[in-house]
């Protein structure tokens, strides 16, 4: 899977799918730096994992076993999921 700007491009070819993000403008007033980009790519990337997430049946307990500590651990252990 690619996430790009140009499915013709030579990643978007070797993908076997292609998520096409594309931005009008970046948000710095040259429109230089890839920030408006990076951020929109972030965004599906995200969207992406959450889908294959749902898709795939992921348990919020399967959820908290990869996630035991920090303050996603802490939530998990005040709502019962992790010990």
């Amino acid at each position: 899977m690619a996430i790009t700007e140009s499915p013709d491009s030579e990643l978007g070819k070797m993908a076997d799918a292609v998520v096409r993000v594309k931005i009008r403008s970046g948000s710095d007033p040259f429109d230089m730096v890839a920030t408006s980009s990076s951020l929109a790519n972030a965004a599906a990337a995200d969207a992406i994992c959450e889908v294959i997430l749902v898709e795939r049946g992921h348990t919020k307990e399967a959820f908290g076993a990869t996630h035991p500590a920090g303050a996603v651990g802490e939530r998990m252990r005040q709502e019962g999921i992790l010990k």
